[in-house]
């Protein structure tokens, strides 16, 4: 009978030294690394029977290196529901890691519950990039950023991944569609588009290593200044400003000798106030007109210069 007790007690002791040793807790699970633009985050679920008051800490490793197993910062003393950035303790894109969650009590852990292995690299999903549009004529250019919600100390590695930009194209007016893929920089061009239309376009960024990446929100922009309802060529450009209105207003009517015309705006970002001559359609100034009309124009410098300028200051042939 004694020695019967004296085994309980044991079995008894051990237990107890088990407890204390903390390997009661249930361990973690489904424990996953995701990564999107090279910030990387790692996720698990709590145990079956986890007590409501359990904790997390996360250690990292780099297989490579065979480096230690190094405690995450800020990520120590995890509850239910959260996750951990791990983006600080991944310092080689081209390095293997692999990660590991634990859950603990004041006075017991569980065992650890690894990760697969991750590589930044190949892993990550790449998001769209930053694209503006402005319009070039019968062309848009394309200006191509890494997104500034990136960290800074991240732009680096992820702007080194981009190798091509996948382009959806769709011109508003009759909703064409067509697909261009470009060599990768910051400022590209579409070419062969019809004038004065608007055009929205989405890009997506491949890269050499990771085929996984998401396209961005369309951004639309016009090739060119649309076409003017009374000149049918040409927007009207006001003497003292370069704003533009639509419908424009009536033609500049030019001083000095001539048939009566007007002056109508074809200016560009580089040139805005240039101006061209519009003769009235008057049969009588029909052959002046082409006579003009084979002469140089008259350079405008500011917007200014356009009330003031004369029909005879032309060059005459």
């Amino acid at each position: 009978m004694f020695c019967w007790l004296l085994l309980l007690l044991q079995l008894e002791c051990i237990r107890l030294c088990s407890t204390a040793q903390g390997v009661l807790l249930p361990p973690p699970s489904s424990v996953s690394v995701s990564s999107f633009n090279m910030e990387h985050r790692l996720h698990f679920l709590p145990g079956a029977h986890t007590p409501a008051g359990a904790r997390f800490s996360v250690q990292v490793t780099r297989l490579r290196k065979k480096s230690r197993w190094r405690p995450v910062s800020n990520c120590s003393q995890l509850t239910v529901g959260q996750t951990c950035d791990i983006t600080a303790a991944i310092t080689d894109p081209l390095d293997l890691y692999l990660c590991r969650v634990r859950a603990l009590t004041l006075d017991r852990t569980s065992n650890w519950t690894m990760s697969e292995q991750f590589m930044p690299m190949m892993d990550t999903l790449i998001g769209p990039p930053e694209l503006a549009l402005s319009g070039c004529g019968t062309c848009l250019i394309l200006r191509v950023t890494v997104p500034t919600s990136v960290a800074p100390q991240l732009r680096p590695h992820l702007q080194s991944l981009y190798r091509h930009l996948d382009l959806q194209v769709t011109r508003v007016s009759d909703r064409a569609q067509f697909t261009l893929t470009l060599p990768y920089s910051e400022e590209s061009v579409i070419p062969h588009l019809q004038p004065g239309a608007q055009y929205c376009v989405s890009v997506r960024v491949g890269a050499l290593t990771q085929p996984r990446s998401v396209a961005g929100p369309p951004v639309c922009a016009l090739s060119s200044p649309p076409r003017s309802r009374s000149s049918g060529t040409w927007r009207v450009c006001s003497p003292d400003s370069v704003a533009v209105s639509h419908p424009p207003p009536a033609p500049l009517r030019a001083r000095g000798p001539g048939p009566a015309g007007g002056l109508l705006w074809t200016g560009t970002p580089s040139d805005p106030c240039a101006a061209v001559w519009r003769p009235a359609e008057s049969p009588r100034a029909a052959e002046e007109v082409r006579r003009r009309e084979r002469s140089p124009l008259t350079p405008v410098t500011r917007c200014s210069d356009l009330s003031s300028l004369r029909l005879d200051r032309r060059p005459r042939t």
